[in-house]
Parts: C-alpha cells; structure tokens; sequence
C-alpha cells in the first residue's frame, strides 16, 4: 500500500504539486507515515501564497526555486502530460501518483481504517481477495478483478451473470439456519437460492419496503407456493418510524433510503416516497421470533444503520451474517471494523461475485458454528 512513497529517499526534501485536497491529504499522509521527510513547498499551475501553513510556489517559478527540493509529488492529472513535459524539460525528479486524484484521495483519507479492516481476516485467501478489491478501488483497473471472478464463478463481463447460489452462502454453515432475517428482499430471488440450500430452512422474514412494486410475477408464484416467506414492508434502519425513501423507476434493486449510497438528492429517474422504518432488534420482538440464525443485508448503503439496530439480537442469538459492504467506500474499511469490535470469537471471510466492484460480501460466522 503506497508503495510509491517507498522510493523517496531518507531525508528527503520534497515539494507537493497541487493544493487541492489530494494535495493536502498527501501531506498529511507523510507527516504520519514518513516523518523523516521535510515537506518545503506546494507548487501550484495557477496559485501562489500559502497553503496549510507551506509556502505555495507557481510553476512558472520552478527553474529559480527547484534547488528547494529533492523530489517533486505530482498529485494531480490536471493537464498531467503537459506537467510532465515542463518537469522533464527542466530536470526536476518527481513522484507520479500512480492513480487518478479522486481514487489517490480514497487510498490516503481510508489508509489507517484500511490497515484494521484487512487485519480482521484470518486466511490468507480473505486478505489477498480484500486488498485486491481495494487496489481496485483506488486505481480504477479492473483486469485483475476481472480475471480472478471469472476463474472462480465464471463470471464474464461478456455475459454478465449474478451467482445466487454462491452470494450471501459461500462461508455460511447452512445446516444449522432455520430462521432468516433478509435486508432487501427486491423481488425474492435469493429466497428460492436459501430455501434450496438451507436445508433445514422454516422460515424467511423478508424486509422490503416496496415488494408490491419490485415483485416478478413468476417468482412471487413459487414464493407463494412454497409458503415460507414473510414480508415486512418496512426498510431496515438503526430506529423506527418514517423517513424518505427513493424509488429507482428503471432500476429497482437501487432504490435506497436518501442520504444512503453517497448520495443526499434524488436523482431525475427516482420517486421520493414515504417509507416506514423499523430496527431488527424490534421486529424480532414485533414478530416473535424466538431465535435469529442468519441476517442478510444488501439495502444500499443502509448496511451499517441497520447493524447499530440489531445489536441486541446480535449479543443474544450470535447468528451468522452476510453484509453488502461496496455501496460506500467508507462502508468497505467501517463495517468490518465494527463488527469485528461487537462481535466477539466470530471468524470473518470476504466474497466477491461480479466483475465490477458491486457484489462484495462480509461473511461473519461465530466460532462455535465454523464446519470442520
């Protein structure tokens, strides 16, 4: 991780070129991790002065001032090519952050999260596959990505295909599960997947707040058939009551609580509406459940509200979780984190099922239920 600060010499002195905010996150990234660097300058195309206390040099002043410096940081792909030119022409030795700013920004603000999210896992196939999924993240190249869900799942970008039988079961011990509690039921596909591979099954509490609206017409007949789904129609969140809610006319799988998935506004091809809320801890006692064994989660971005309402039911029934975790960057490195610190003697596994960044998956089985 940043393996591009490690051929900056001891001792350096080095200049930042960009006063922006991945300009200044990169300072404050040296100050914590390099300390034997001695930042002397910010360069800057347009601006001059000061920034963050640092003097703030124009670009047309480099030939004067370049003696300042050992080695310049490029943090920005503002007119990068033409950048490059002008520091070649007068010999300057600079650093090029290897990933476009709004990717390096992630990589920087998230870097110590990161570090105790990858730490949770046990297995070295959980923690390859994690920081995999973050390079990816912060670099915006998906080749590797690619191939490794391909070689796994088959999954192609040329014949894009969601594996229901693997998503949300891959780690879980199935035989014990007998109750589940869905977030984001949509259209009840993955209930025909659980009833097929939960062999001991009773019953589904689905949480969906517009299924009449979701529904397919085939797969509500088998799901009506078989008898074994209960649909809340309430979204998932850390209280109950009302809140605002967008519907995703095209898409419905997206729609989302607003505020959740990075996004504050509508956007032009969603409906806002009404929904009612409700926590897990109180729907367990709202529909008398006497024990949860499985809690799936994929609500867009509510992932983590909707955990800091279970936690009840997460102390007393130690049930095995699947959590969506790549709605918001923040939730990639938090969620992880804090379950890892309410949930005590759990063994924590990562699984990923498309050749984008969508799909990814935090298992979370208590030790007692781990298969041999």
């Amino acid at each position: 991780m940043f393996e591009e600060f490690d051929v900056i010499k001891k001792d350096s002195r080095v200049a930042i070129f960009g006063t922006e905010i991945v300009g200044v996150q990169i300072k404050n990234f040296i100050e914590k991790n390099r300390p034997d660097l001695k930042i002397v300058c910010f360069v800057d195309s347009k601006k001059s002065g000061e920034c963050e206390g640092i003097e703030v040099i124009k670009l047309k002043d480099l030939p004067e001032k370049k003696k300042l410096f050992d080695i310049l940081i490029v943090s920005t792909r503002w007119h990068a090519p033409e950048t490059i030119v002008v520091l070649n022409y007068l010999d300057i030795p600079f650093l090029m952050i290897s990933t476009p700013s709004e990717c390096s920004s992630k990589k920087i603000h998230y870097f110590e999260k990161f570090k105790r999210a990858i730490s949770i896992f046990k297995t070295d196939e959980d923690r390859f596959l994690f920081n995999m999924l973050w390079e990816t993240y912060c670099s915006g190249y998906y080749e590797k990505l690619e191939q490794f869900v391909l070689k796994k799942y088959g999954i192609s970008k040329y014949q894009p295909v969601r594996n229901y039988n693997a998503q949300y079961l891959e780690y879980i011990n199935k035989s014990v599960i007998k109750t589940v509690l869905d977030g984001g039921f949509c259209n009840g596909i993955n209930s025909l997947a659980f009833k097929k591979h939960l062999l001991n099954l009773k019953r589904i509490y689905a949480f969906e707040p517009m299924y009449e609206k979701f529904k397919d017409e085939n797969l509500d007949y088998f799901i009506n058939q078989a008898d074994f789904v209960t649909i809340i129609s309430c979204g998932l969140w850390e209280k109950s009551g009302k809140i605002e809610f967008c519907e995703n006319v095209p898409y419905h799988s997206a729609s989302r609580i607003i505020g959740t998935r990075g996004f504050s506004k509508k956007k032009p091809h969603e409906n806002i509406v009404e929904i009612e809320t409700i926590t897990i801890d109180e729907a367990k006692k709202n529909l008398g459940i006497e024990k949860v064994d499985f809690i799936k989660l994929d609500i867009e971005g509510a992932e983590m509200q909707a955990l800091h309402g279970a936690v009840s039911t997460l102390e007393e029934d130690r049930p095995q979780l699947a959590v969506s975790i790549y709605h918001l960057t923040e939730d990639f490195v938090s969620i992880p984190i804090y379950l890892n610190e309410i949930m005590k003697n759990y063994t924590f596994h990562i699984g990923h099922y498309s050749y984008d960044l969508n799909e990814t998956i935090l298992y979370a089985i208590p030790d007692e239920l781990l298969e041999k």
